[in-house]
This record gives C-alpha cells, sequence and structure tokens, in this order.
C-alpha cells in the first residue's frame, strides 16, 4: 500500500507518533487524495481513525478539496447524533497535510453487507434504514445536505456485545448553503447510481428531499440487490436515473411498495417532504414500531459480520505500536471467544426456555392426575367406578365430597378356623385387575382419601 508522502520523507509509517500524541498502528483504507489509519492516544490509550488528505499542488482543485475537507471538519463537530460519525479534531501538519481525527468504526458498509446477504427481508432493509432517516432528519435541521448518501457511506458499527448501529458517514461533499463554498464549474458531486435528478442537473436550491430520494435508492438496492437505476458506464447511470421509464416491481407488500416508489420519484414536490415523514411511512407500511424493529435489527443482525471481516477487524483493533500484527492463532482465539460472548446471552435465554416449558409440562401433569381423582371419587370401591365410568345400570353415582359407607368390620364375620382380616374387600376385584395372586386388597383404612379444597368444605 502506497503511504502518503512528502517529497522523499515518508509523513505516516507504523509506530511514528503523529502531532505529539497520536502513536499511528496501520493503514486500513486508501483513496486517491489520502488514507485512513487507526491510531492510539497516548494520553488517554483511546483509539481513534485519522483521515489523511494530501496537498497535490493542483491550483483550484487542490484548494476546493482542502476547502471541503475542513467543512467536514466542522459539519463533524457541528453535528452530534448517534447514527453520525463523530469528529473530534482537525489537524494541518506543518508538511501540508491535513487530518482529521474520528471515531473508529468497527464493522462494515452497507456496500460490503449487500454484497453477502441481498436481498434483504424487508424488516431488516427497514430496521437499517429508519436510522440513517433519524441521522438525515438531525442534519437537515442544521441546514446540512448530505449529497453521497450511499451503501458505501452508511456503515454498520457492531458493538462488543454484538449489537448493530448504522452511522452515516463521510460529509465531504455536503452542502450547508449558509457556507461560502463554490464548487468547480462543469464538476459533478456524488455517485451516480443514488443521485436524485434534481442533483444530476444541477439545480441551485437543492433541499433535504434530495437526501431522501437517495435513501429510496439505498433501500431500493437492500430490497433487491441492485441499484433501482444502473448503466454500463457512471453517464449511462446518470442517464437511467433521469429518463428510465419503469421501476422493476419488487417482491413487497403494496404499502412498502408506494413507499418506495413515492421516495424515488422524479419530481421532489410528490416526494416526502422531511425525513420523519418518510419513517412513520415505513413504519406504517410493516404495521410496527421503530422499538419493534431496533431490538429486531440488533438479535437478528447481531452476528451478520462474516468471520473474515471481523478478523480483519480485530487486526486493526489488537496490533502493538510497532504496528507488527498478532498471529493468525490469536486472532482466531479471539474471534471464538468473542462469538461465545455474543452467543451466552441467547444460550442462556434457551437454558431458561427449556427449564421453563418443565416446569409447566410437569405442573400440567400433575394437574392432570388431580383431576382424575376428582373425577374417580375419593374412596369410591374399584367396581363401583368400573360400573360408573361404563354407565352401568344401577351404578350408584360418584361422589366428589363424601366418602362412600365401608361395611363394618362387625357385619362380616370371619369363617371358623381362617385368620382374621384387617379389613376385608366389599367386593371381589374386577376382572384384569392388577392385584397379584395370593395379595391381599388394600384396606379402605390405607387408601389415598380425597381431601376437599372448595370453599364451605
Amino acid at each position: 500500500m502506497a503511504l502518503p508522502s512528502q517529497g522523499r520523507v515518508r509523513l505516516f509509517t507504523p509506530g511514528a507518533l503523529f502531532a505529539g500524541k497520536y502513536r499511528l498502528v496501520r493503514a486500513i483504507a486508501e483513496g486517491g487524495g489520502g488514507e485512513i489509519w487507526v491510531a492510539r492516544n497516548e494520553a488517554t490509550h483511546a483509539k481513534v481513525a485519522l483521515k489523511l488528505l494530501r496537498r497535490n499542488g493542483r491550483g483550484a482543485a487542490d484548494e476546493e478539496a482542502v476547502a471541503r475537507f475542513r467543512q467536514e471538519a466542522r459539519i463533524g463537530g457541528m453535528l452530534s447524533h448517534r447514527n453520525i460519525v463523530k469528529v473530534y479534531d482537525l489537524i494541518e501538519h506543518d508538511g501540508g497535510a491535513i487530518v482529521l481525527v474520528m471515531e473508529l468504526l468497527s464493522g462494515e458498509t452497507v456496500g460490503s453487507y449487500l454484497k453477502r446477504r441481498a436481498p434483504l427481508h424487508p424488516r431488516e432493509a427497514v430496521a437499517l434504514t429508519l436510522p440513517i432517516l433519524s441521522a438525515l432528519r438531525h442534519a437537515h435541521e442544521n441546514n446540512v445536505i448530505h449529497r453521497d448518501l450511499s451503501p458505501r457511506n452508511v456503515f454498520l458499527v457492531v458493538d462488543p456485545d454484538g449489537h448493530v448501529i448504522p452511522k452515516l458517514v463521510d460529509f465531504g461533499l455536503a452542502k450547508v448553503p449558509d457556507w461560502e463554498l463554490k464548487t468547480l464549474e462543469g464538476s459533478l458531486l456524488g455517485t451516480p447510481a443514488y443521485m436524485s435528478p434534481e442533483q444530476i442537473r444541477g439545480v441551485a436550491d437543492l433541499d433535504a428531499r434530495s437526501d431522501l430520494y437517495s435513501v429510496g435508492a439505498v433501500l431500493y438496492e437492500m430490497l433487491s440487490g441492485q441499484a433501482p437505476f444502473r448503466g454500463p458506464s457512471p453517464t449511462a447511470t446518470l442517464v437511467a436515473v433521469l429518463e428510465a421509464k419503469e421501476l422493476k416491481r419488487l417482491a413487497v407488500t403494496d404499502k412498502l411498495w408506494n413507499v418506495v416508489v413515492k421516495a424515488l420519484d422524479r419530481d421532489r414536490e410528490a416526494r416526502f417532504q422531511d425525513a420523519q415523514a418518510m419513517a412513520f411511512a415505513l413504519l406504517d407500511a410493516l404495521d410496527t414500531t421503530d422499538e419493534a424493529l431496533a431490538m429486531e435489527l440488533n438479535h437478528s443482525s447481531a452476528l451478520m459480520v462474516s468471520d473474515e471481516v471481523q478478523q480483519a477487524l480485530l487486526e486493526a483493533e489488537v496490533p502493538s505500536a510497532s504496528g507488527v500484527r498478532p498471529s493468525t492463532a490469536s486472532l482466531a482465539a479471539e474471534l471464538r471467544k468473542r462469538k461465545l460472548l455474543r452467543l451466552a446471552p441467547y444460550l442462556a435465554l434457551g437454558v431458561a426456555c427449556a427449564a421453563l416449558a418443565g416446569a409447566t409440562a410437569y405442573l400440567y401433569a400433575s394437574g392432570n392426575g388431580e383431576d382424575a381423582a376428582h373425577a374417580a371419587g375419593p374412596s369410591e370401591p374399584s367396581a363401583h367406578r368400573e360400573r360408573a365410568a361404563r354407565h352401568e345400570p344401577g351404578a350408584p353415582p360418584p361422589v366428589a365430597a363424601e366418602p362412600v359407607q365401608e361395611p363394618s368390620r362387625a357385619d362380616a364375620p370371619a369363617p371358623q378356623g381362617a385368620a382374621p382380616v384387617a379389613e376385608p374387600p366389599s367386593e371381589a376385584p374386577p376382572s384384569g385387575s392388577s392385584v397379584p395372586n395370593g395379595a391381599a386388597p388394600v384396606a379402605p383404612s390405607q387408601r389415598r382419601r380425597h381431601v376437599a379444597t372448595d370453599p364451605g368444605f
């Protein structure tokens, strides 16, 4: 990877100390104008991202890039929202480079996620879209138009506990009407497939509805796996956005489809007029709440980042100040540990559910046994119970509360020469009885009797 340099001396190298307090770890991204580095604040040990812009000395183009970089720092300092990346500081190096000190994010972009998972379930797609609409509402209330909202500029931050937080990043092309910042004549800023028709045409009074068109284009791609309008080249894509006559129908409900169509209307007057209106329409289309979708996103998508992406994140987080990466074995062990930590709440929930199901089954079985005892009568002789169950004529009705009067021992003298029996049965046991041959029947005094629990007994 090429590193930024000033003449023959590299400005950024692993292990170097930048601005007297940021220890450089490693570069994690590179673009035409600079790089993004992982660094550690030597005073607080907090990890941050350093976004570097190199001056190229190309006159007006270079000056505009520098002005936009400074504007991005001002916007980052002005906006404060959980779904917008934080900017902490702007440092202008003596060698000519300008550096933004930013929040270090762990996760992946929506663009990267869609390459693996698209199309998404409608609930997941809307769950990812609502936080972005919330971020845009905050930006629009502060008179900031993003102008470059695309899947690559929505970052899915994965917290250590597995929660997913979408964040809007890269305000480098943002427009703030109250600030003086002129764009070079003839230049077109943005990502063609997600630019609104009025942005392509260069309308001077571009407003928040342009960003909402871009949200509709990203939502369409989440639901289908491809942008709504795309051509074989950037120019062809711009023409398709302006002139394509049909929008391919998605396999979603009519209510959700109507929201997507309205967001992508070429006439901005026919679109949603603000981010909150679009968010309400999405919730109504799914007949749900933003709290329910947020919980679903956290639980269903907490493990969505692939092993390869997680390992890359670990490589960005774990290296020492010298820039030496940890071994593959140590990264794999750390990855397994994090997986287990993320799965622990779900495993605990599963054990609790299993225990609850077992307790419920036990109580249900105990209740059925008690109901059967009630139905059979407290101490009724078995022959009477069988006749009552068969509804034979003359069978005495079962009594639930009062025991059947047992014959007295005085009324049943024992035969001569026979050993006295403590409690003779009133009747012979029925055929098919389980009493073993030669075994004496259980005396009524030893039989289990019903204990009445109804009021009044």
